[in-house]
């Protein structure tokens, strides 16, 4: 943060300097050549001047060349000493290292004492004609100017006809520095070369310079010609530039040097500022965040330098200071859901173990609940074998055989459960013909369909389905279903087993009826351990109006996963159910798959 402050503050300085030194530059340059201009005035007025108080103007007048005076002078006997000390003056006066010419254009208009050379260079006809023609136009928007006001004062005073003495008899004296006041003083042209700056100013004569010194010699052209025209004379001053241009690359040197100083100085101050006020606070609070992201909860923020850094040191140690707080507030509670899950952990270890006692005693108890229970079916079928039998003693010795039957059955389903649990239920895999199976367990549970009158279809649009499974597991989930489908069922039913490949190593095989159906919310109530859904055990879950332990389809889902498959529901209430198992067509152990897995 420190170098990109110092980056971009160091670029807004800069560029803030550049155009003030690009201001400061333009400005200068104007003031450098608006003082040469001045210069040039001066030293023209000063030349002027110097003629006017120098000269005594003769009759015979000479022309003259640049540097030199305009004309010969005749001078007095009398002035002899004046004359040396202004000669003295003017070494003083007018610096050598300025030149001057006084030149002219073909206007045919001659005047006394000035026989002024005629413009010869191209550059210098061009800059004089120029200013001809500004003075031309001065001259004629004067005129106009001076018409409008000359009506105006007559419409206002048409009575008054006296002459105005005062102007007409006014005194005029001769100005030394009229010739550079008045239009002709903003009227000029400049021009530049590598070393020299030549300023074009034109001479403006007064009337009485006209009258008494410059006489007219053309008065045949006079009327046609303008007062600034007649007569036309320009002065050339040729100035060294040189100087000027060797002053201003040392003034832009010396601005360059101060602004770099200043650009030095400014950075540095600002990083110094920069540094006291925001990096060492912030240095500060980088050290103590890491201090107590290491375990130091105790440091706390001290920042006095009251701003928003002290601000925010106080908002930080309130926000340490609650973290802390409810850090120790979570190591309390840690503390005690630590301890509850020791707890629900030694009890789940007890649950645990009791349910692994409870599958191993019923997986044990398979030969001393079975026994008994067959020798009580036997002598029922032996009872029922006596011709001495009555028949009350018949119907009874029937009766104890189906409660028996029914009794085994619903034993068989619990240690069946509890040796899936238990892990103890072994696969026995061979290949046999799947429809084969199908018509078999259809011709054992085809009574039960006929007592109810209900029809009993197989629906396979093959004739032969060979598969590799336990065969005696697959019976026993198809008994389940048809025995489900059945007894949910009402008389004039249909159930229809459908069996299909799903693809080529998978087989659907699906037991469909039309009986009272499963709500959706019981979808999966009916496949857990002793439940059945709702619609057969009524709202209070007491009464049954089918008998059932509610093992059946728990232990159709456990041997479907047991053969590598699943089991799912499609079922609307009151329009049926169908029960949809996807097995496998060759049975992989689930250790050699996992194997097999490894190897790879």
């Amino acid at each position: 943060m420190e170098r990109k402050c110092l980056l971009f503050l160091g670029l807004a300085l800069l560029a803030s300097l550049l155009l003030a030194f690009y201001a400061v530059q333009v400005v200068a340059s104007q003031l450098v050549m608006e003082t040469t201009r001045q210069t040039a005035r001066d030293y023209a007025k000063l030349v002027i001047g110097w003629k006017h108080i120098t000269i005594d103007f003769k009759p015979s007048a000479q022309t003259g060349a640049m540097n030199s005076p305009s004309v010969e002078l005749t001078r007095s006997p009398s002035t002899e000493h004046r004359t040396r000390v202004l000669e003295t003056l003017r070494g003083f006066m007018l610096k050598s290292r300025y030149e001057y010419e006084i030149l002219r254009i073909e206007d045919l208009l001659e005047h006394e004492f000035l026989n002024a050379p005629f413009a010869t260079d191209k550059r210098d006809l061009e800059k004089i004609n120029w200013i001809h023609s500004k003075l031309a136009e001065k001259d004629s928007i004067a005129a106009a100017e001076a018409k409008q006001a000359e009506e105006k004062a007559a419409a206002s005073a048409p009575l008054s006809t006296e002459p105005n003495l005062q102007t007409a008899n006014s005194p005029e004296s001769i100005s030394l520095t009229a010739p550079l006041t008045g239009a002709a003083s903003h009227t000029f042209q400049e021009d530049h070369s590598s070393d020299s700056y030549y300023y074009y100013h034109p001479i403006e004569f007064e009337k009485i310079c006209l009258r008494e010194c410059h006489i007219s010699k053309s008065t045949s052209m006079a009327s046609s010609t303008t007062p600034s025209l007649n007569p036309f004379r320009v002065m050339k001053i040729k100035m060294p530039y040189a100087d000027t241009q060797v002053s201003s690359m040392w003034t832009y040197a010396v601005l360059s040097s101060i602004a770099i100083c200043t650009l030095a100085l400014s950075l540095f101050f600002i990083h110094w500022i920069l540094k006291r006020l925001v990096i060492r606070p912030l240095s500060y609070m980088k050290q103590v965040s890491e201090e107590i992201t290491l375990g130091d909860t105790k440091l706390r923020f001290s920042v006095d330098t009251e701003d928003e850094f002290h601000e925010l040191s106080e908002s930080f140690n309130r926000m340490l200071r609650h973290m802390t707080e409810t850090q120790e507030q979570l190591q309390a509670v840690n503390v005690e859901k630590d301890l509850r899950v020791d707890d629900l952990a030694r009890v789940n270890l007890q649950l645990f173990e009791a349910n692994r006692l409870k599958g191993e005693f019923l997986a044990n108890m398979s030969h001393e609940l079975r026994t008994p229970l067959n020798s009580i079916l036997g002598f029922s079928e032996v009872l029922q074998g006596f011709e001495s039998l009555t028949d009350k003693q018949r119907r009874y010795a029937s009766n104890i055989q189906s409660s028996g039957r029914l009794l085994l059955d619903m034993i068989n389903d619990i240690l069946d459960l509890a040796k899936v649990e238990a892990g103890k239920m072994e696969v026995r895999p061979t290949e046999f013909c799947i429809l084969s199976v199908i018509h078999s367990q259809c011709e054992i549970v085809m009574k039960m369909a006929e007592d109810k009158n209900i029809d009993l279809r197989v629906d396979s649009s093959k004739s032969e389905m060979r598969i590799r499974q336990d065969q005696g597991k697959v019976q026993q989930i198809l008994t389940n279903l048809l025995s489900n489908a059945i007894k949910f069922t009402p008389e004039g039913g249909l159930v229809t087993v459908f069996c299909e490949w799903q693809n080529q190593d998978e087989l659907l095989l699906s037991v469909a009826d039309t009986g009272v159906g499963v709500a959706s919310g019981d979808f999966e109530i009916i496949f857990e351990k002793f439940r059945q859904a709702k619609g057969v055990t009524g709202n209070d879950g007491l009464t049954r109006e089918h008998s059932g332990s509610g093992l059946g389809l728990s232990i159709v889902r456990e041997l479907c996963r047991l053969l590598g498959g699943d089991i799912s529901l499609t079922s609307q209430l009151g329009c049926g159910s169908t029960f949809s198992v996807v097995l496998p067509r060759v049975y992989r152990d689930a250790a050699l798959l996992a194997s097999i897995h490894e190897n790879l």
